[in-house]
């Protein structure tokens, strides 16, 4: 499992995250639509967290810059 994520994409998925996370548990958002939000947030953590996104890897893309040497 390589990095495909860079710093700006996994700072911004981890924002989206804790919003989705912060609506989610002062029950603004109720029913199905609140289990699809949660489910959307932590897939958006988690892939911040370990730096490396699943779809991205399907799609062969990534954000991460890579430096030659």
């Amino acid at each position: 499992m390589n990095i495909n994520l860079g710093i700006l994409d996994r700072l911004l998925r981890a924002l989206v995250g804790i919003v989705i996370a912060v609506v989610y548990l002062t029950g603004s958002i109720q029913g199905f639509t609140a289990i699809v939000f949660a489910l959307v947030g932590l897939f958006l953590i988690g892939t911040s967290v370990v730096g490396f996104c699943p779809i991205y890897f399907q799609k062969n893309l990534s954000t991460k810059n890579r430096k030659t040497i």
